[in-house]
């Protein structure tokens, strides 16, 4: 089934399709969302809650295990909305999402990026903690922080840049030798 189409104009109408988006979402009907969301950011994207559709239209693809679509919309959640409040929230998601694509250098680079960007967002900082040990913890990851005698436990988002760009530094020296 289409999205509902109200006429356009108007809060009431804009509310109105947006509480029916995150109505299908909280349904788990994430597909109606999707709609519902894209809808609603291309009929009111000037609308206070242009930011939180952008960042539930990401939710809707991750729900459905669509990583390269949900990369997408969180990616243009914060390039779009990054001083608003969600803006930390699409750049961590962004780089959950980058981990779960097995992209876990650029997911360590936006980690950085978000502690750069955000440096007063404490709760969010705890969870990208979690996620960082989560990703510190991968057998890859363990592997390579043992061959470069690194210890993985309980790192900061500060320390996983460091151990990422020391990384990144070695890998640039073996192609540079090869």
């Amino acid at each position: 089934p289409a999205a509902p189409t109200p006429p356009a104009g108007g809060a009431a109408n804009a509310d109105q399709l947006y509480d029916e988006a995150i109505k299908k979402l909280q349904e788990g009907d994430y597909a109606a969302a999707e709609r519902g969301f894209k809808t609603f950011i291309q009929r009111n994207p000037q609308n206070k809650l242009a930011r939180n559709a952008q960042y539930w239209l990401g939710e809707t693809y991750y729900a459905r295990r669509d990583y390269n679509s949900a990369l997408t919309a969180f990616a243009e959640g914060y390039k779009v909305y990054k001083t608003s409040p969600k803006g930390p929230d699409n750049l961590l998601k962004l780089g959950i999402t980058l981990a779960g694509l097995g992209r876990k250098a650029d997911a360590c680079q936006v980690f950085a990026k978000f502690n750069q960007d955000y440096p007063r967002a404490t709760d969010l900082q705890k969870r990208l903690n979690t996620e960082i040990n989560a990703i510190m913890m991968s057998p890859e990851v363990k592997a390579k922080m043992e061959a470069m005698a690194v210890e993985p436990v309980n790192e900061t988002a500060e320390r996983f840049s460091e151990i990422a760009r020391a990384e990144a530094r070695i890998s640039e020296n073996q192609v540079q030798l090869a």
